[in-house]
């Protein structure tokens, strides 16, 4: 898939639709159900790079010839998967006419909880695609149905026992996640401190880049906060804010023709050059490097 200029942005769902050249349309502003084999056959079949303003997941129930980049990697013709996405990554596909499944989109406001907090795979740092064994898979088929039936229906509180069907569903889904990760329920208090170390990076790489700034809004001293980190993964504090400025310039070398100097400029980096050492630094090879064999592979 050809590198863009910039990355695209759809903050309302509608707009994503248009994108796609469908003619499918959310009457929700805050949520929207479909069936990928009920995508008109003018839809496009595959979508640039792109970041949006909601959350998406997606449910493929087959094998297909299709490809799904979430931010630097790359799925290729996978068996039936469960993809999420959150407005901090950047996510683009490819599918074939073949495809069948469902996905849903939805916004902060559609469901009364913190989202990140409450189900971390929609977290860039995290895993946002499993394949899940043949009966969790029919068993998420029978989830998505019945949103898809209550949601297509008439019913004057639809709204409401959706929002609940898919709550269920995501926390279906969590118990998925935990399975996959060996993730204890009961978090111990270092946990807690790394999660919401994580969330903050997440929301401000671009203008905290000290573990100090961090350790001061969580209300800790960065000593404290090195040695949770320390304890809970074994890298240390500074790694998770090198490892998010990184994981954002490679999307941004991977997914756009932006200049290396407008790359430095986005990531609010002095100099280019500064841009440059620090990225070979941890990679090991120079942007353009970087972009090069990027480019080879794809």
């Amino acid at each position: 898939m050809k590198a863009q200029k910039e990355i695209q942005f759809f903050q309302e769902i509608n707009e994503l639709y248009k994108a796609t050249n469908s003619r499918h349309r959310a009457v929700c502003n805050f949520f929207d159900l479909l069936k990928l084999e009920d995508l008109e056959v003018e839809a496009v079949k595959a979508l640039p790079p792109y970041r949006k303003g909601f959350y998406h997941v997606s449910f493929k129930k087959s094998p297909s010839n299709s490809s799904i980049f979430i931010n630097a990697d790359k799925f290729e013709n996978r068996r039936g998967c469960l993809v999420f996405s959150s407005p901090y990554h950047i996510y683009s596909w490819q599918r074939d006419s073949n495809t069948k499944g469902f996905v849903f989109y939805f916004k902060d406001e559609f469901l009364s909880c913190d989202i990140l907090s409450e189900f971390p795979f929609f977290k860039v740092t995290e895993s946002n695609l499993f394949e899940p064994e043949q009966a969790e898979s029919e068993k998420l088929l029978g989830y998505f149905q019945m949103i898809w039936a209550e949601f297509t229906g008439t019913n004057s509180y639809k709204t409401h026992i959706t929002q609940s069907l898919v709550l269920a569903l995501l926390y279906y889904c969590k118990s998925l996640y935990e399975k996959y990760t060996a993730q204890a329920k009961n978090q111990p208090r270092s946990l807690i401190i790394l999660n919401q170390y994580q969330q903050l990076i997440n929301k401000l790489y671009l203008q905290k880049k000290t573990v100090e700034e961090y350790a001061s809004l969580l209300g800790i001293t960065s000593n404290h906060l090195n040695d949770v980190i320390k304890q809970a993964t074994g890298k240390t504090a500074r790694s998770f804010i090198v490892e998010r400025i990184l994981l954002e310039a490679k999307s941004l070398l991977t997914h756009t023709e932006l200049d290396i100097a407008d790359i430095s400029h986005n990531l609010q980096f002095d100099e280019p050059t500064n841009f440059g050492k620090f990225f070979k630094k941890y990679v090991g090879l120079t942007p353009l490097q970087f972009r090069n064999q990027k480019q080879l592979k794809n």
